[in-house]
């Protein structure tokens, strides 16, 4: 798997590939392939160290949206294929582990 994030703090330029473990889901996570990420002015003071509890090396991102492509045994409401929306950690990344009660179904909207 593969996950952007830094080694150290500073300024955009500071981003890297880095590697990720294969993610597996708990029984009541869900695993998605990301689709979109939010920027956020939490993401930005993380990267320049101005929060003292990020640990380096760090995956950023907070807000996500992603295709389910794993269900845990304990989830019964959402199926894989269906598009969320959650806020967790880590969301910088080709895929991403939520648990269930913070995930909600993307509604998609058709142009008629």
């Amino acid at each position: 798997m593969l996950a952007y994030g830094y080694q150290k703090f500073g300024g955009p330029t500071v981003f890297e590939e880095l590697p990720q473990s294969q993610l597996i889901p708990t029984d009541n996570q869900l695993l998605i392939k990301t689709l979109a990420v939010n920027l956020t002015e939490e993401d930005r003071l993380e990267r320049l160290g101005t929060i003292q509890s990020v640990a380096l090396p760090h995956i950023p991102g907070h807000d996500v949206i992603g295709k389910i492509i794993q269900v845990g045994a304990a989830v019964t409401d959402l199926d894989v294929g269906t598009v969320v929306a959650a806020r967790t950690n880590h969301t910088y990344a080709d895929q991403v582990c939520l648990d269930d009660e913070f995930t909600i179904e993307v509604q998609q909207v058709r142009k008629k």
